[in-house]
């Protein structure tokens, strides 16, 4: 907030209480929008895991529930590309088993990935979550010439305690994503 005046000892000491009283509500205001709006994402996100829960419980497929998941996550949080790959150890690879996005084309249900490869490759490794809010600065990251991914955020799938598949959510913004996603 700035209050200005071209006439030197403009304002008295109590006009300029006035106008840091006013700063303060100002900045009052825009740390509540900032609230509201960190609320309204957070309600959104436990929206959408009651939604795939209800999915989960209504059917016994596998493969529609993962399509399901991939495509709520997506359309819910309007991501650019949202995939999930499943392990198989003995191959050593990662099969694209859901895909809900932009490189459906490219990337289709069946295509394979090793797990030596990629952020997706080193999360079905490591077992551990990568948050890259900006892919260029992150060495596993695989660029494609097609590619806009600028932010990617890949999570483990665990089934006690190991690592069964792996959850892969793209965007074109940097720093899409936070911790609570």
């Amino acid at each position: 907030l700035t209050l200005s005046s071209a006439r030197p000892g403009a304002y008295s000491h109590q006009e300029m209480c006035i106008g840091q009283l006013l700063a303060l509500q100002v900045a009052i205001a825009l740390k509540n929008t900032a609230l509201f709006d960190n609320a309204q994402k957070r309600i959104t996100q436990i929206e959408l895991v009651n939604e795939i829960a209800e999915k989960l419980t209504s059917t016994l497929e596998l493969d529609e529930i993962l399509d399901s998941a991939a495509e709520t996550i997506r359309k819910n949080f309007n991501y650019f590309d949202v995939t999930v790959f499943l392990v198989t150890r003995q191959e050593g690879q990662l099969v694209l088993v859901a895909h809900s996005g932009n490189y459906v084309d490219f990337l289709p249900h069946g295509y394979r990935q090793s797990m030596s490869e990629g952020i997706v490759g080193w999360v079905s490794t490591h077992g551990q979550k990568i948050l890259a809010n900006d892919v260029t600065e992150d060495p596993r990251y695989m660029a494609y010439e097609y590619h806009s991914t600028k932010s990617e955020l890949a999570i483990p799938i665990l089934v006690d305690q190991e690592v069964v598949g792996v959850l892969n959510v793209e965007d074109t913004r940097l720093h899409a994503f936070d911790e609570t996603d």
